[in-house]
Formats: C-alpha cells, structure tokens, sequence
C-alpha cells in the first residue's frame, strides 16, 4: 500500500510538471492503446526524461519504463526507477572494457600485439579468448 501511495503521490507531482512546462499537449490516438494485455509505447523523441514524463502523465493506464541496468545503481535515478518500477535491461556498452595490448591496422591486415587473438579472416569477427574479467 506504501508503494501505492508513494508512486501517486510522484504521479501527481509529474503531472503537475507537465502542466507547467507544457502548456498545450495534443495526446493522438490514445483511444487505440489497449487498457489491458502487453503492450509497447516507444517515444518518437530522443529524451530520456522528456519523453517518459509525457507518456506517464498522459497514458490512460500503468506504465513501466525500461532503463538501462546501470542506471539503477545510481543513489537517486536507480531510487526513482525502482520506485516507478522500471525494468532493468543489460546493454553491450555497459558490458564493454578495454582489452590488453595494441592493434595495429594497415589496410586489410589487422595485428595484435600482446594481444590474446586466436582467430581473424577478413569478412570475419575478431575472436579472443576469454579475458580474466569473464571467467
């Protein structure tokens, strides 16, 4: 019941945020979003706060929000998304680290050195083995 209480009362402030930032918002073909079942609203726009504030204050039913894993790490984000209850989702950027050694590129050819390569062809992906962060 606390959650409850808690996310209408940030419903509540978000909406009167949109009021004042927005004075004149048209909502078009709210009427197709089905009230019940899976569905997936994707913002037309790329703004990761923008976006989902309009969509949360105008959508006629519950809404969650995915964001990246890392985000909810994060003391007041991770806070706000857990709170919304948001999804979690694991992105390649996030998994991302820098590897050992050097490559050096001339044209086609593609060499490592103090690398751990164990395999490239043109065409192909570069394969290494598996680095100490994996195993």
């Amino acid at each position: 019941i606390m959650m409850k209480l808690v996310q209408s009362l940030v419903y509540f402030i978000l909406k009167i945020l949109s009021l004042i930032f927005f004075r004149d918002i048209e909502v078009v073909g709210v009427h197709n979003v089905p009230l019940k079942g899976p569905v997936i609203i994707v913002g037309n726009h790329q703004n990761q706060f923008v976006d989902p504030l309009l969509i949360l204050t105008n959508c006629p039913r519950k809404i969650s929000f995915i964001i990246a894993a890392s985000s909810m790490h994060r003391m007041i984000i991770g806070s706000f998304a857990r709170m919304m209850e948001s999804i979690p989702v694991e992105r390649p950027q996030d998994s991302a680290f820098r590897g050992k050694g050097k490559i050096a590129i001339t044209g086609t050819s593609v060499n490592g050195i103090g690398t751990t390569f164990t395999e490239y062809s043109i065409g192909c992906l570069l394969y290494t083995s598996p680095s100490p962060r994996d195993s």
